[in-house]
């Protein structure tokens, strides 16, 4: 397999990003957000830092540091101008409104003609239960929450969904905080069939409202309430758990959990490019830029 014309292809699709950007308006305000305030000019694009790490999620190598060692010895003939390591880490970190931006434009673009949407969230745990006492990185931020099986101290992934498992919007909350809360938010100008669990009920009013901006909400009932649903209603509601799939190769292909982070900027760098990784990786079924054997 050609890499080589796979890593290209992945630099081009972000680079034609990048460049689109830098001909906007909005540039000007944004760039002084990459570039250095004093010293060296930095030995790697915006396009090239984001290109990589990109790369390291399709590697799925768990760690900024470890994939460095790696990126010197096989990625050099391809970035020529690849930093020590302390350098890279803050260029990573400095990508971070630019990759938001990038996501937002991947996001947008899995919106398409779909009209059925799986609604669902994930817990995000930031540490070991037993650590929750004594971690201090994200105090005041990160909330203990509950889900089904277990308790966790971090954070939350909601998350829209089509049929497919195509990412269309996703919002982070602390993990303390009711999935229904966020569903304006989340659903924002996306129009269509929406499907949840019972997490996100909400009441006959706020339902009323979204029927008006054509956002028809199937939700789950709890346990302890009445059943009474149609056959269709029934096979829309069975197609709920296919979101499950995107957060099982979300979390072990793509370490979207992550215990290491010791900030929040490292930590959200990290869920963005997760996503990114996933997204890019989905849109191309064959799998070309899973580059574990070089």
């Amino acid at each position: 397999m050609n890499y080589q014309y796979y890593i290209t292809e992945l630099f081009v699709f972000v680079d034609d990003f990048f460049k689109a950007l830098q001909k906007s308006k909005h540039w000007n305000r944004l760039k002084y957000l990459w570039d250095n305030r004093r010293g060296f000019k930095k030995r790697l694009s915006l396009s090239e830092v984001v290109t990589l790490n990109i790369i390291r999620y399709f590697m799925r190598t768990r760690d900024l540091k470890t994939f460095h060692r790696i990126a010197k010895v096989f990625m050099v003939k391809y970035f020529a101008g690849i930093p020590n390591y302390e350098n890279f880490q803050k260029a990573t970190n400095r990508s971070l409104p630019f990759i938001l931006l990038f996501f937002r434009y991947l996001l947008e673009q899995n919106v398409k003609s779909n009209t059925l949407f799986l609604i669902d969230s994930t817990d995000l745990s930031v540490c070991e239960n037993h650590n929750i006492y004594t971690h201090k990185v994200f105090k005041g931020l990160a909330g203990r929450g509950r889900t089904t099986t277990r308790w966790f101290y971090g954070f939350k992934l909601h998350s829209i969904t089509d049929e497919g498992g195509n990412i269309v919007n996703v919002f982070l909350t602390p993990g303390n905080v009711h999935d229904n809360v966020v569903l304006k938010s989340l659903l924002r100008d996306i129009k269509g069939i929406f499907v949840a669990d019972s997490g996100f009920l909400i009441n006959q009013k706020e339902l009323l409202a979204f029927f008006k901006k054509h956002q028809l909400l199937y939700i789950a009932p709890r346990k302890n309430m009445k059943k009474i649903m149609t056959k269709k209603q029934y096979e829309m509601m069975k197609k709920r758990t296919r979101i499950e799939t995107v957060w099982d190769v979300l979390k072990e292909r793509y370490g979207l959990v992550f215990h290491l982070a010791r900030s929040f900027t490292g930590l959200l760098r990290h869920y963005i490019y997760s996503l990114i990784s996933y997204i890019l990786q989905k849109n191309r079924c064959d799998n070309p830029l899973l580059l574990n054997e070089i």
